[in-house]
C-alpha cells in the first residue's frame, strides 16, 4: 500500500462532540492550500483514513512564514488536566 504524505499550517477552527461522544475537529487551512484540500477530498472519497501529526507553533512564527493564523500562544504539557 503506498502512503501518500503532506503538511499544511492549519488552525483548529471547532472541536465538537458527536452524538456518540466521538470528537469532530474542524481547521482552518490557508487560501493557497488548494492542493491538500483537494488531497483531503481524495481520501474522503476513496474512504480511507489519515494519520494526523500536530506541532504547536508560536504565532508569531507562524504569521512570519504564512501570514494567516490568527492563533496565540499554547502551552500543552502532558500532565494538563484540562485537556482530559
Amino acid at each position: 500500500m503506498t502512503r501518500e504524505r503532506t503538511s499544511v499550517p492549519a488552525s483548529v477552527a471547532k472541536v465538537t462532540t458527536l452524538a456518540d461522544n466521538g470528537l469532530r475537529v474542524t481547521f482552518d487551512l490557508p487560501e493557497d492550500a488548494v492542493q491538500v484540500a483537494a488531497w483531503l477530498m481524495q481520501c474522503k472519497q476513496r474512504g480511507v483514513c489519515v494519520l494526523m501529526e500536530m506541532t504547536v507553533f508560536e504565532a508569531q512564527e507562524v504569521n512570519d512564514s504564512a501570514g494567516w493564523i490568527k492563533t496565540t500562544t499554547m502551552d500543552i504539557r502532558e500532565d494538563d488536566q484540562s485537556l482530559s
